[in-house]
């Protein structure tokens, strides 16, 4: 089945396994092999990541984070190759969102940065780390840069 091809809009192909995901703008489609077709996944995605241990791919929204499984997880919480879980919906927008390890995440809204477990079993732990002023993030050699009101604050050895 054909996709059009929209004008000003930018496309993005990804292969995570057997998995082929196309991103067409705000839209992220997930190719079903079984009918040679693209099918919508999300409306309103913003970004997606790849997981350290190559396993798994969080989605994200401006409201929500999701974790769609790679391959089939055996040891628990056990998950099957496809599925996808609605990890947690923020009241505040998410800003920015990284892989702590392939077992957590670390992301920022507009006051606050937050780590969180991708176990939703019982209830996803949540753990904030500190209140900053519209604070912006990135992560990148276990290390966390964080900016906030002109200072930089740099955090190491992060896991």
């Amino acid at each position: 089945t054909s996709l059009p091809i929209l004008e000003k809009t930018e496309y993005k192909l990804a292969i995570f396994h057997n998995h082929i995901f196309l991103s067409e703008g705000e839209k992220l489609y997930l190719f079903d092999d079984s009918l040679k077709c693209f099918k919508k996944l999300f409306e309103n995605y913003r970004s997606f990541s790849l997981s350290p241990d190559g396993n798994k791919l969080v989605i994200f929204s401006d409201y929500e984070i999701w974790i769609f499984y790679l391959k089939e997880k055996l040891d628990q919480p056990q998950k099957e190759d496809g599925e996808i879980i609605n990890l947690l919906k923020s009241p505040e927008r998410i800003k920015n969102l990284f892989w702590l390890n392939s077992d957590y995440l670390i992301f920022n809204t507009d006051s606050v940065i937050k780590i969180t477990e991708i176990d939703e079993r019982d209830k996803v732990n949540i753990f904030v780390i500190d209140d900053f002023e519209k604070p912006e993030i990135f992560l990148s050699f276990k290390k966390l840069y964080i900016l906030s009101r002109g200072s930089l604050f740099i955090a190491e050895n992060i896991p």
